[in-house]
C-alpha cells in the first residue's frame, strides 16, 4: 500500500513538472513566433522600399532619356530654321537688281541694321549666360568658403581634445559604409559615454545591455505594434540621457568667476576708471587741504564785501577744476564714450 502510494504521488509530481515544462515551451515559441513576425514585417518593408526605390529609378532613367531626346529634336529643328533663313537670305540678295548706287545703299544699310540687331541680341544673350556663370562660380566659391570654415574648426577642435596616436587610431579604424553614407567606428559603443551608462547600471544594479540592445530592444515584450516607433522612442530616450548627464557634469564642475568691482567716474570727457582705494585716499587729502586753508582761529576778521568774496571764490575753483581736468586727461589711458545723461561727480 505505501509503495502505491508513493509511486501515485511521484507520478503525480512528474505530471506536475511536465505541465511547468510544457507552459514554459509554450511561452518560449510565442515569443519566437512574435520576433519572427516582427522580423518578416522588417524584412517586407524593406523589400517594398527597395522595389519602390528600383521603379522610382527607372521612371527617372526613363524621364531623363526623353529629356535628353526632346533636346536633341528642338536643336535639329532650330539648326534646319537657321539654314532655310540662311538660304533665303542668300536667293533675295542673289535676286535682287539694282536701279543706282542709292538704292544699293539703302538696301544694304538696311541689311546692315538687321544683323546689327542680330549682333546685339546675340551680345545680350552672352552677357546674360555670363552673368549666370559668375552668380553660380560665386556660389560654389561661398560654399567651399563654408566647408573650408568647417572642416578647420573640426580639425581645432581636433587638435585641441584629441591626443595624436589616438587620432591616428580612430582614422585607420574608420570605415565607410555605403548603406548609411558616412563612416563607421567599430566598437564605438564601448567608448565615452555609453560606458558611462553601462557603469551607472552596474552601480544601481541593473543588468548590463549592449548599446544596441538598449537601444533596439528586440526581445523586449511591448505592446506597441510599430517597431520603428518603439525604436526611435528608445534612441530618444538613451540620448536625452545623456544629455543630462552632461549637464550635471558641468554643473558639478562649474566654479563661478570671482566678482570684480569695477568703479567708473564719469567726467565731461567720458568714463574714467580708478580704484576706489585711490579715490577714498584722493577725497581725504582734499579734506585735509580744506582744513588747512580756513582761517586760523586767532586771525583777525576783515571786513570785505560780500560780492568781491564770490568772484574770488568762483575763480578759485574754476582754476582748481580745470588743474585736475587736466591732470586727469594726463593720467587717462583708455578711452571711452562719452556718458549722455550723467551728472558730473563732486
Amino acid at each position: 500500500m505505501q509503495q502505491t502510494e508513493m509511486n501515485g504521488e511521484e507520478k503525480q509530481r512528474l505530471m506536475e513538472e511536465l505541465n511547468k515544462k510544457e507552459e514554459v515551451q509554450q511561452k518560449e515559441k510565442a515569443k519566437k513566433t512574435k520576433l519572427l513576425k516582427k522580423i518578416k514585417g522588417m524584412e517586407e518593408k524593406l523589400l517594398r522600399g527597395s522595389e519602390a526605390m528600383e521603379q522610382a529609378m527607372k521612371q527617372e532613367q526613363e524621364l531623363l532619356r526623353t529629356q535628353n531626346q526632346l533636346e536633341e529634336k528642338r536643336r535639329e529643328q532650330l539648326k534646319i530654321a537657321q539654314e532655310l533663313k540662311q538660304k533665303e537670305e542668300q536667293q533675295l540678295t542673289l535676286q535682287k537688281c539694282f536701279t543706282s548706287q542709292q538704292e544699293e545703299l539703302e538696301i544694304k544699310g538696311q541689311e546692315f541694321q538687321k544683323i546689327h540687331v542680330k549682333y546685339s541680341q546675340v551680345r545680350g544673350e552672352l552677357d546674360d549666360m555670363q552673368d549666370v556663370i559668375h552668380r553660380e562660380r560665386e556660389d560654389l566659391m561661398d560654399r567651399i568658403r563654408e566647408l573650408t570654415r568647417e572642416i578647420r574648426m573640426k580639425h581645432l577642435i581636433i587638435d585641441q581634445f584629441i591626443p595624436p596616436n589616438e587620432y591616428m587610431r580612430i582614422e585607420k579604424r574608420a570605415e565607410w559604409s555605403d548603406e548609411i553614407n558616412d563612416w563607421i567606428i567599430p566598437n564605438v559603443q564601448y567608448t565615452g559615454n555609453n560606458c558611462k551608462v553601462t557603469k551607472a547600471n552596474k552601480q544601481e544594479g541593473k543588468p548590463d545591455h549592449s548599446f544596441f540592445d538598449n537601444v533596439v530592444n528586440l526581445a523586449d515584450d511591448s505592446d506597441e505594434e510599430d517597431f520603428e516607433q518603439a525604436a526611435t522612442k528608445r534612441v530618444n530616450e538613451a540620448i536625452n540621457s545623456i544629455l543630462i548627464e552632461e549637464d550635471e557634469e558641468t554643473q558639478l564642475n562649474y566654479q563661478p568667476p570671482e566678482k570684480q568691482s569695477v568703479f567708473f567716474r564719469y567726467t565731461d570727457d567720458g568714463a574714467v576708471r580708478e580704484d576706489p582705494e585711490e579715490a577714498a585716499k584722493k577725497e581725504k587729502n582734499k579734506r585735509k587741504r580744506l582744513q588747512s586753508a580756513k582761517r586760523p582761529l586767532t586771525a583777525k576778521k576783515k571786513k570785505v564785501d560780500m560780492h568781491t568774496v564770490d568772484v574770488v571764490n568762483m575763480v578759485q575753483s574754476m582754476s582748481s577744476q580745470q588743474n585736475l581736468d587736466q591732470n586727469e586727461k594726463k593720467q587717462k589711458k583708455q578711452i571711452f564714450p562719452k556718458a549722455q545723461g550723467l551728472v558730473k561727480r563732486d
